[in-house]
């Protein structure tokens, strides 16, 4: 009985059908996941781990730069033609501009004979710029077939870019190619979703003028002023960790934590993919009743609290474990690493799942403030550690805490931007969340 009220209240509800609907594909996609990173930690070594963590981060800032903050733009346009044309616009700047940027770095390198990681120059930028084509394609597509409630497709993309990363990478990583098998499988697995996508309907329009570039913008305005720099402000947010540990730690020590957003961010994923994509759709349909946002978001909010909290207990006080007995003993040291990671996780996911709260509430002005604050945090958090000669661990510790903080304050600015009556109540329940998991780790 129990049952069938759920089923019959879930098909009535447009949000939970949906929901329900990809979370089952990102759940088969993510098995695949779960199942197969015990071999791929075996195949791979650390440093091959972060080599590809480096290749994927600044594929992901280019593809962040070059789309102007227009990708959500495909969501809002009011009609068939002109989303197409938005997405046109959009995937051929990207395609051109990343081209350039990369031939003047290639040339830049090779003058000044630098070197990056274990890798020539030339080849870096080649992986880079497949990478940035097909990634930037599968986003721009996916975001696409979200504005017309394409479940089955999106539910589909969602099983086959995982599986064929693994039946790509792994046999590659067995023949020897080392970090080339992750890129490769990063890299073809991209393809073959964007093959797929396009094979249902064909977004792209050839035929662009000048007008149709500076239509777009025009009509997106908004997006361009202050999404774009918030959108890339974020980006560098995201990324910054990856390129500092880089930098300062060298790969291996990249690959530890790149480890921990596999193995812990698989399913934050999980649950993370279906909720943002889904709750941006219901979102931008109901820009003028924000007291249904309003109680959407705090139920998301509080759901993820309680859904992450024996989440969060568990890789405090077993993550070494985990890691040892899921991957092998190289990985003992990853496992010290989840102990804080896995909060910052179960806060990102709130993060990810109201990400475009304030986009679909055309509030994109305060994303560019935020994002500004957030990124001094960000760099200060690495001086510190630069300056005060901090250690891997005590650098992630720090990182972890202090972007958690931010995601409260932030969650919580959203909610009163809202003008909700949960505001203080998301705050305080949060804060002692957060404050309950820091005074564990002290004593672990």
């Amino acid at each position: 009985m129990i049952f069938k009220n759920f089923s019959n209240y879930v098909n009535k509800n447009p949000f939970w059908k949906s929901f329900f609907v990809l979370l089952t594909g990102t759940f088969l996609s993510q098995i695949v996941s779960v199942l197969s990173t015990p071999l791929i930690s075996r195949i791979f070594t650390t440093s091959d781990f972060g080599v590809f963590a480096v290749i994927s981060s600044f594929s992901t800032i280019l593809i962040n730069f070059f789309t102007f903050g227009l990708s959500s733009a495909v969501m809002t346009e009011k009609d068939n033609f002109k989303t197409k044309e938005t997405f046109s616009v959009i995937f051929f700047l990207l395609v051109f501009l990343t081209f350039i940027v990369l031939l003047f770095l290639v040339f830049f390198t090779y003058y000044f004979d630098i070197r990056i990681l274990v890798i020539e120059p030339y080849y870096f930028f080649l992986f880079v710029f497949f990478f940035v084509v097909f990634n930037g394609l599968k986003s721009l597509l996916l975001v696409f077939f979200n504005k017309s409630s394409s479940n089955r497709i999106l539910f589909l993309v969602s099983f086959i870019s995982p599986f064929s990363t693994l039946l790509i990478s792994a046999p590659l990583g067995l023949l020897g190619f080392g970090f080339l098998g992750l890129v490769m499988g990063g890299i073809l697995s991209s393809f073959i979703s964007c093959i797929f996508m396009l094979s249902r309907e064909f977004p792209i329009i050839f035929k662009l003028s000048w007008q149709s570039i500076k239509s777009v913008f025009k009509r997106n305005k908004d997006f361009l002023l202050f999404q774009y720099p918030s959108n890339f402000l974020e980006t560098l947010n995201q990324q910054l960790p990856i390129q500092y540990f880089s930098t300062v730690f060298g790969s291996s020590y990249l690959g530890e934590f790149n480890m921990n957003d596999k193995l812990i961010g698989t399913p934050t994923r999980l649950i993370g993919g279906p909720l943002n994509t889904i709750y941006f759709r219901t979102a931008s349909k109901n820009t003028n009743n924000s007291i249904k946002i309003d109680k959407l978001s705090f139920v998301l909010t509080t759901l993820i609290l309680i859904l992450g909290f024996p989440f969060g207990l568990l890789f405090v006080f077993y993550g070494p474990n985990i890691f040892s007995l899921l991957l092998g003993p190289n990985w003992i040291f990853a496992g010290e690493l989840s102990r804080s990671l896995s909060i910052y996780y179960i806060f990102a996911l709130i993060a990810n799942a109201l990400s475009y709260l304030r986009v679909s509430i055309n509030k994109q002005k305060n994303n560019l403030l935020i994002s500004i604050f957030h990124i001094l945090i960000v760099l200060s958090i690495f001086s510190l550690s630069y300056f005060s000669k901090l250690d891997f661990n005590q650098t992630v510790k720090i990182y972890s805490i202090t972007s958690s903080i931010f995601i409260i304050f932030d969650t919580t600015y959203n909610f009163i931007l809202l003008k909700s009556k949960y505001s203080l109540k998301v705050f305080l329940i949060s804060f002692l969340y957060l404050a309950f998991f820091t005074f564990v780790i002290g004593f672990k």
